[in-house]
């Protein structure tokens, strides 16, 4: 196993899951602001004090794997003072289906106006060679997935959390995750969205089945 690669990967995944732009140059009080190149779990053990919810990083600081563990077990928001966060930035592209889903805090996504063009859009993404998957937030996600695994290269699945998430990503190569926002929630919408982006790029186990032939293209998937 490469670990050194993998470990690179989740660096530059935490840096990108955890960040918006910034908003000015004024922070609230309870606020830490780090500049440091690397920001490790010890380092914000040392500079953080009760009460913080909010760190600002600049630029160019890096967050390391127990430094974004420290941040998720305290819930704590990490703002960066440039740059975009998006499920792109990891390759990962975020598609909310239908007028009624929320966008999710800190991300920005593609809005579909139903399940049928939701799936036609995801087998363009998919077909088009994007380095890792794609995340669809639906109130139908079922519906969603059944239409988009049609479609012989695509690996979808429903999960109901981010431990399920983690779980088809990793033992089925899954480069299609569909979850209900309704079901799982604001907190449970954001740990599926950062278990893409730090997962690694997907590919099919070495068991699955090949692609079929005459496997359903993206026409013909309109709502009948």
């Amino acid at each position: 196993m490469d670990i050194d690669r993998k470990l690179v990967q989740q660096i530059v995944a935490a840096v990108e899951d955890r960040l918006r732009p910034g908003e000015g140059t004024d922070y609230p009080a309870a606020a830490t602001v780090l500049s440091d190149p690397v920001v490790t779990g010890e380092l914000l053990r040392q500079r953080l004090v009760p009460g913080v919810r909010l760190i600002r990083l600049s630029a160019n600081s890096i967050l390391t794997p127990t430094a974004r563990d420290l941040i998720g077990q305290r819930e704590i928001e990490c703002v960066r003072d440039s740059g975009q966060a998006e499920a792109t930035a990891s390759g990962w592209h975020l598609l909310l289906s239908g007028s009624g889903v929320p966008t999710p805090l800190n991300h920005r996504g593609e809005r579909l106006e139903d399940s049928a063009s939701t799936v036609t859009r995801v087998i363009e993404l998919l077909g088009s060679g994007i380095p890792g998957g794609v995340l669809v937030l639906s109130t139908d996600p079922h519906r969603v997935a059944c239409l988009a695994n049609r479609s012989g290269e695509i690996r979808g699945a429903v999960v109901a959390g981010a431990e399920e998430a983690e779980c088809v990503l990793r033992g089925l190569g899954a480069n299609l995750i569909v979850a209900s926002p309704v079901a799982v929630g604001v907190l449970g919408t954001r740990r599926i969205l950062e278990s893409c982006l730090v997962a690694e790029p997907p590919s099919a186990p070495s068991d699955w089945p090949a692609t079929p032939e005459g496997s359903i293209p993206s026409r013909g998937l309109e709502r009948k």
